[in-house]
């Protein structure tokens, strides 16, 4: 069992590459109100992912993505346009710790 990551670790792992790298927090504190804050854009580059990069995000083939899809289970995915299909990495996390599919 030497030299093969354990669950955790690849949970770990796992849960960095959806999120992304980390920020480093600030010490200041924010002097508005959250809600008189601007509004942020909706989505950042990066944070929608293919199904190639979604699969092996999670460690899975792309057609078990596609099975996934047809039966309406596994993480939820997005249609752009008629064709594309994009995951939000933040979907995929939801997925993962859910641990159901």
């Amino acid at each position: 069992m030497h030299g093969i990551p354990s669950i955790v670790s690849r949970y770990r792992w796992l849960r960095r590459l959806v999120r992304g790298p980390r920020m480093e927090p600030s010490n200041q504190q924010h002097s508005t109100p959250p809600s008189s804050m601007p509004p942020q854009p909706p989505l950042a580059p990066g944070d929608l992912i293919d199904e190639h990069e979604a699969a092996a995000i999670l460690g899975v083939s792309i057609q078990t993505l596609r099975n996934w899809r047809w039966r309406n289970c596994g993480p939820h995915y997005r249609k752009v346009g008629s064709r594309l299909v994009r995951y939000l990495r933040s979907d995929l996390l939801v997925f993962i710790e859910s641990g159901i599919h």
